[in-house]
Protein backbone atom coordinates (compact mmCIF):
# COMPACT_ATOMS: atom_id res chain seq x y z
CA UNK A 1 0.00 0.00 0.00
CA UNK A 2 2.43 2.35 0.89
CA UNK A 3 4.37 1.57 -2.41
CA UNK A 4 1.53 2.05 -4.22
CA UNK A 5 0.30 5.80 -2.88
CA UNK A 6 4.70 6.73 -3.22
CA UNK A 7 4.79 6.03 -7.28
CA UNK A 8 1.11 7.73 -7.35
CA UNK A 9 2.90 11.12 -5.12
CA UNK A 10 0.55 11.28 -2.54
CA UNK A 11 2.77 12.49 0.45
CA UNK A 12 0.55 14.48 1.93
CA UNK A 13 -1.65 12.25 2.45
CA UNK A 14 1.13 9.57 4.08
CA UNK A 15 2.25 12.33 6.12
CA UNK A 16 -0.99 13.02 7.65
CA UNK A 17 -1.82 9.12 8.40
CA UNK A 18 1.32 9.45 10.08
CA UNK A 19 0.90 12.43 11.99
CA UNK A 20 -2.61 11.13 13.51
CA UNK A 21 -1.01 7.47 14.09
CA UNK A 22 -3.17 5.88 11.59
CA UNK A 23 -0.91 4.22 9.65
CA UNK A 24 -1.56 1.11 10.23
CA UNK A 25 -4.12 0.49 8.29
CA UNK A 26 -1.42 1.08 5.54
CA UNK A 27 -0.63 -2.73 6.76
CA UNK A 28 -3.84 -4.36 5.96
CA UNK A 29 -5.50 -5.43 2.88
CA UNK A 30 -7.64 -2.47 2.14
CA UNK A 31 -8.68 -0.08 -0.28
CA UNK A 32 -8.30 3.97 0.41
CA UNK A 33 -9.80 6.21 -2.27
CA UNK A 34 -6.13 8.51 -1.31
CA UNK A 35 -7.06 12.19 -2.25
CA UNK A 36 -4.29 14.94 -4.08
CA UNK A 37 -1.45 16.18 -2.26
CA UNK A 38 -3.57 19.84 -3.41
CA UNK A 39 -6.83 18.70 -1.69
CA UNK A 40 -4.62 17.64 1.61
CA UNK A 41 -3.11 20.71 1.37
CA UNK A 42 -6.21 22.66 0.40
CA UNK A 43 -7.90 20.71 4.05
CA UNK A 44 -4.89 21.85 6.22
CA UNK A 45 -5.55 25.31 5.02
CA UNK A 46 -9.32 25.27 5.62
CA UNK A 47 -8.78 23.68 9.14
CA UNK A 48 -6.56 26.37 10.14
CA UNK A 49 -8.83 28.67 9.08
CA UNK A 50 -11.78 27.39 11.24
CA UNK A 51 -9.21 26.94 14.18
CA UNK A 52 -8.33 30.55 13.70
CA UNK A 53 -11.51 31.56 13.74
CA UNK A 54 -12.46 29.74 16.86
CA UNK A 55 -9.46 30.77 18.83
CA UNK A 56 -10.43 34.81 17.99
CA UNK A 57 -14.34 33.74 19.22
CA UNK A 58 -13.36 31.85 22.53
CA UNK A 59 -9.78 33.40 23.27
CA UNK A 60 -10.71 36.76 24.86
CA UNK A 61 -8.57 39.06 26.45
CA UNK A 62 -10.29 40.34 29.87
CA UNK A 63 -10.33 43.97 30.94
CA UNK A 64 -8.10 44.13 34.33
CA UNK A 65 -11.09 45.44 35.91
CA UNK A 66 -13.14 42.27 34.69
CA UNK A 67 -9.95 40.08 35.62
CA UNK A 68 -10.05 42.27 38.89
CA UNK A 69 -14.07 41.64 39.85
CA UNK A 70 -13.78 37.75 38.71
CA UNK A 71 -11.02 36.93 41.27
CA UNK A 72 -13.02 38.83 44.09
CA UNK A 73 -15.81 37.15 43.45
CA UNK A 74 -14.36 33.29 43.01
CA UNK A 75 -12.55 34.70 46.55
CA UNK A 76 -16.08 35.45 48.29
CA UNK A 77 -17.70 31.87 46.75
CA UNK A 78 -14.24 30.27 48.52
CA UNK A 79 -14.94 32.17 51.12
CA UNK A 80 -18.39 31.43 51.98
CA UNK A 81 -18.42 27.96 51.50
CA UNK A 82 -15.44 27.91 53.60
CA UNK A 83 -12.86 26.73 50.93
CA UNK A 84 -9.27 27.76 50.91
Amino acid sequence: MKSAMQEMGVTEFMELLNSTDLSHFLNKNVTIFVPSNDAVEDFRHDLQRVNAVEYEKYNVELEPEATSRVRKNITNYLKKRNIS
